[in-house]
């Protein structure tokens, strides 16, 4: 009985001694383990020493050496500095430059002349050359625009005919280029071709005006008997061209006339003398009624 009690107590007593063994290694194979690299699908941290020696702290990230930066670091590419698209100097390097000082561009409308036209109703026709499609003249007395008119560019000529601004009236054509927005480009002033108005007894209104080297208009308003009488246009006292004329109504009412005296010769450069010759209404004898002004010839 001491035997059997003997034999189980040594094997207990073994058994203590074999877990005991156990415990003890169990705490080393794990110290083991830390001290291994840790592979990558174990998420484990790689751990490395630098090489030359010295134990390196494992808390610190090891850096890349191409970058400097940590591997979990989000690297910044640098922002290249901006290329400034800058002019070339003028009359720099072997590839010339920019003027400085580049000529201005041409106008688009030049070459502008006035000229009057003959007939009964005068006309001031507005020609010269243009570099754009159309142009628009108007007659203007300061701000008020008399008359206007689209002209078309033809050959890079234009042409345009303007009625006459009133007598006495200070005007200028303008001349803009055409469409919805206008750009005035020339100005010129309107020659003065009248002269007068002046009046007598029988006559009112009366204006003579040059309508080019050749012809002259004469207007007005006559009160004369049988409403017939001459315009004559003289030079130094010779009467150079006659013109009878023949109005609605005599005398006492005033009638309107409007006449266009043609020379055979251009206007002198001293100029001429315009007679109003009327009928007596007594003997039938013709008489001066009326002298206007020179007209100048141009």
């Amino acid at each position: 009985m001491s035997t059997s009690r003997r034999a189980l107590a040594t094997a207990l007593m073994a058994l203590v001694l074999t877990l005991s063994a156990c415990t003890a290694a169990d705490p080393a194979s794990r110290q083991e383990g830390d001290a291994s690299t840790a592979s990558p699908a174990s998420g484990g941290v790689n751990r490395q020493v630098p090489q030359g020696g010295g134990a390196q702290d494992p808390d610190t990230p090891v850096q890349s050496p191409a970058t400097g930066t940590a591997p979990g670091d989000v690297q910044v590419p640098p922002v290249p500095e901006p290329v400034l698209n800058e002019p070339p100097t003028s009359g720099g390097g072997q590839g010339g430059g920019v003027d400085a000082n580049p000529a201005e561009p041409a106008p688009p409308v030049t070459g502008v002349t006035l000229r009057w036209e003959a007939g009964l109703d005068a006309f001031l026709v507005v020609s010269g050359l243009a570099s754009v499609p159309d142009v628009h003249v108007e007659l203007r007395a300061g701000d008020e625009v008399l008359a206007e008119v689209e002209a078309e560019v033809r050959d890079r000529r234009f042409t345009a005919s303007l009625p006459a601004p009133p007598a006495g009236t200070a005007a200028d054509v303008v001349i803009a280029t055409a469409g919805p927005q206008r750009q005035p480009v020339a100005q010129l002033s309107v020659p003065e071709p009248w002269v007068g108005p002046v009046w007598s007894a029988n006559f009112s209104e009366v204006l003579t005006r040059q309508l080019d080297e050749r012809n002259v208009l004469v207007s007005g308003k006559a009160r004369v008997w049988e409403g017939v009488f001459d315009i004559q246009v003289r030079v130094d006292g010779q009467v150079k061209a006659s013109q009878p004329v023949t109005v609605a109504e005599g005398a006492p009412a005033y009638s309107p006339f409007e006449v266009r005296i043609a020379l055979d010769e251009p206007l002198p450069a001293e100029g001429v003398e315009v007679y109003f010759v009327t009928q007596s209404q007594r003997d039938g004898s013709m008489q001066v009624e009326l002298v206007t002004g020179l007209l100048h010839g141009k």
